[in-house]
């Protein structure tokens, strides 16, 4: 388990990559972020992690990371189009989605599609996909059957979303018998999507 950086007791970003050994039920800290950041998004891609956004205790931040747990090393990758913060990130075949978040001033409707392979060859990774119906940040995002599903931001009667086609437009899907609000924590398993606090 992976906790990169982070919002300390004082309200400050930080830098610290905490690490979770199931095995030996053990914390371990490794190489700290770049920078300190908090608010970003994070999605697993083919054994890395990749960072997305975030503050950094006086503006949003529009660098991506890529960690390597293999080399313990993090490395910039081609930024953002702008800066963001509060977005979800989450993966699915050959790339990542970025969606949604705040810019410092406004809510986002906007869904970025990043691809890593296209980065590592030096081509431009970003392209756009179908933005949001209504701008929402601090949302959860996670994939089921190749679909994204988007649950819950910063207001608790935000409808929750799926992309099945990213051809097509994010279609709303049947409320939650509660509100989710923002900053809930949402997995996938089996044919279940759980959401959990928010």
């Amino acid at each position: 388990v992976y906790v990169p950086g982070g919002q300390a007791a004082d309200g400050k970003p930080i830098a610290t990559l905490e690490v979770y050994d199931l095995r030996q039920d053990q914390w371990d800290t490794l190489a700290p972020l770049p920078v300190p950041l908090n608010r970003y998004g994070l999605a697993a891609f083919e054994g890395n992690l990749y960072l997305v956004g975030g503050w950094d205790g006086e503006a949003y931040s529009s660098a991506v990371y890529r960690y390597d747990p293999e080399t313990d090393i993090w490395s910039e990758r081609s930024p953002l189009p702008g800066p963001l913060g509060g977005c979800g990130v989450v993966a699915l075949p050959g790339k990542l989605l970025v969606v949604g978040g705040f810019d410092g001033t406004q809510a986002l409707t906007q869904t970025l599609a990043y691809f890593p392979n296209r980065d590592n060859s030096g081509d431009d990774p970003w392209e756009e996909r179908p933005a949001l119906p209504e701008a929402r940040y601090n949302l959860s995002v996670v994939t089921l059957a190749n679909a994204a599903y988007v649950i819950g931001g910063q207001k608790g009667d935000l409808a929750p979303l799926m992309l099945v086609d990213e051809a097509a437009a994010w279609v709303v899907f049947d409320m939650p018998p509660q509100p989710v609000g923002e900053g809930a924590a949402v997995a996938a398993a089996g044919n279940y999507i759980h959401i959990i606090g928010g």
